[in-house]
């Protein structure tokens, strides 16, 4: 029983006005429209979507495989590695490579100079 907003309108209202919000892990994946589930058997949840796309997780190249994705934009974050997304642009973050699929093929985000962020 919800007697008012709930976390996630809460932070749709802050990130509409332009406050940061990060998250590791859960936190960043609940981030994007879309997550795969990390179990891979659990297959895909909703996101809040603040982030456009669909974010796989604990990601090394070949282990989107698990789910059945559909041809959309893909996260792929590496264990202790992320992206920070700063408005209109991307960095990569941490260690490991996260990387990008736009259009059917994956890349690497730069982890030196900030790119725009796809749309």
């Amino acid at each position: 029983r919800s007697d008012g907003p709930t976390v996630a309108d809460r932070m749709l209202e802050l990130w509409s006005t332009g406050t940061a919000i990060s998250g590791a892990s859960a936190g960043a994946m609940v981030l994007c429209a879309r997550t795969a589930r990390p179990d891979g058997a659990a297959g895909l949840a909703t996101g809040l979507d603040l982030v456009p796309g669909m974010a796989i997780p604990h990601w090394s190249p070949g282990s989107e495989r698990r789910w059945s994705l559909p041809d959309t934009l893909l996260w792929g974050l590496p264990e202790c590695g992320g992206v920070l997304i700063d408005g209109t642009s991307m960095i990569a973050v941490g260690q490991g490579t996260p990387s990008i699929r736009v259009t059917g093929s994956w890349t690497a985000i730069d982890r030196r100079t900030p790119e725009p962020l796809p749309r």
